[in-house]
């Protein structure tokens, strides 16, 4: 982490770091923002869908969770008044004691420990197959419908494989009159 806010450091803001192949994902959390802002409805039930999920698809982010230079540079263009040590405590003071396992260091048993403003663009820009098609959906009507949310065993990235448990652990009921 010390490393991630040292190179930040060295950008002006977050649109002078040269990562190319952030950009696109930088790009895709620019699109969905509007989208998110725009419905509210969507977006805390797209949250609570992930809640449910509990990091089956940030098992990659292990105790990186995900964050990169241009994260960190783009929380430093917020906090222009924080020092890197303020930088550093802003983050390790979010890590719960209790974290979900073999998933990203952040994911709790609520969701993301980090609010958006601190959390990569990948993760801020990115939902399963499953809550795209909510969007693309379910999400453009204003009638009350129920989604069912069902978490198994595996992770978004291995639901495929033959040799994986994917015994049902929790499902979840949720009635959309209910987020407003």
């Amino acid at each position: 982490m010390r490393g991630l806010i040292e190179q930040a450091s060295h950008y002006a803001n977050e649109n002078a770091v040269p990562f190319k192949d952030l950009r696109e994902i930088q790009n895709k959390r620019i699109a969905l923002d509007p989208h998110m802002q725009d419905n509210p409805k969507v977006k805390a039930i797209s949250e609570a869908l992930c809640t449910v999920c509990k990091g089956g698809c940030c098992t990659s982010g292990r105790n990186k969770a995900y964050l990169s230079v241009m994260t960190i540079r783009r929380f430093m263009d917020i906090h222009p008044a924080f020092t890197a040590e303020d930088v550093l405590n802003s983050y390790l003071s979010l890590l719960s004691p209790s974290t979900i396992g073999n998933s990203c260091i952040n994911q709790t048993k609520k969701g993301c420990g980090l609010p958006r403003d601190m959390r990569s663009d990948i993760c801020n820009g990115y939902f399963c197959e499953s809550i795209v098609v909510y969007h693309k959906h379910d999400g453009k009507t204003d009638k009350s419908h129920s989604v069912l949310a069902i978490q198994r065993a595996n992770t978004n990235w291995n639901r495929l494989a033959a040799d994986v448990d994917k015994q049902v652990l929790e499902q979840h009921l949720f009635l959309t009159e209910n987020f407003n």
